[in-house]
């Protein structure tokens, strides 16, 4: 079973530590494409907020009352719809942001709000749908080890679970790394754009992020052939409701 697995970057620099530590999240999903009982690859895609121009909502609410194949956001015209796209045609998403004032970028809470468009309240069922069943995983770094990655890693998990997405951690094994997800430091390591890439001593951050990308790969090539079913079965629940938007 093949499956897709989208990261998006949330910091306003790009090629960054939010980056390194996301491939390294996207090198163990990789490696359980060798996997005997869940055969299959899983291909991975690196988006960077630093590289997409997605504004702050304006809270119009028009997105809420448009119909099916209209625009998703009729007062702003930016990057939004790209991300979107390859997100909904994702098993996997997983947010790598770094800790800014003890929580997410203005970047990713930009991105996070503009999804107002996305799941309950919206009359199209393609983005009423939305991100509903998709697996989630957050890397967060700061510039210590316990610089408020736990506090923003929650902003994060929050949002997946406003969507109706399913959230994993990185349990999995005994690991010092810890349970969360992916937690890295930059500091005293340094930057990705340092020479020797230095970011490269953080082993715990490294390989809690390995595990994490592991996890989200794991859960998304398991429920990938009902996510679907279930998903259209649910439009037809609330319909039956009377409250499908």
């Amino acid at each position: 079973m093949d499956i897709k697995i989208v990261g998006l970057a949330g910091s306003p620099r790009k090629g960054r530590n939010s980056e390194f530590f996301l491939q390294k999240a996207f090198e163990g999903a990789e490696a359980l494409g060798h996997t005997k009982s869940l055969p299959g690859k899983v291909e991975t895609e690196m988006l960077s907020l630093a590289a997409l121009t997605v504004e702050f909502c304006r809270g119009c609410t028009r997105c809420s009352q448009a119909e099916e194949g209209e625009q998703y956001c009729f007062s702003i015209d930016d990057d939004l719809p790209i991300i979107i796209d390859k997100m909904l045609r994702a098993d996997g998403i997983i947010f790598s942001v770094p800790v800014y004032v003890g929580d997410v970028t203005a970047q990713m809470k930009a991105f996070m709000d503009r999804c107002m468009v996305i799941g309950s309240g919206v009359r199209r069922k393609w983005l009423l749908q939305g991100f509903r069943n998709k697996v989630g995983g957050a890397i967060v770094q700061g510039t210590m080890r316990h610089g408020g990655q736990e506090g923003t890693w929650a902003t994060i998990m929050r949002f997946f679970i406003f969507k109706n997405m399913i959230p994993v951690g990185s349990k999995e094994t005994r690991s010092p790394a810890g349970p969360f997800g992916g937690m890295g430091v930059g500091y005293p390591y340094g930057r990705t754009t340092s020479p020797g890439n230095p970011l490269e001593n953080d082993e715990l951050g490294i390989r809690s992020c390995r595990e994490l990308g592991r996890r989200v790969a794991l859960v998304a090539k398991m429920i990938k052939p009902y996510a679907a079913i279930e998903r259209e079965e649910w439009i037809g629940w609330l319909d039956q409701q009377g409250n499908g938007t």
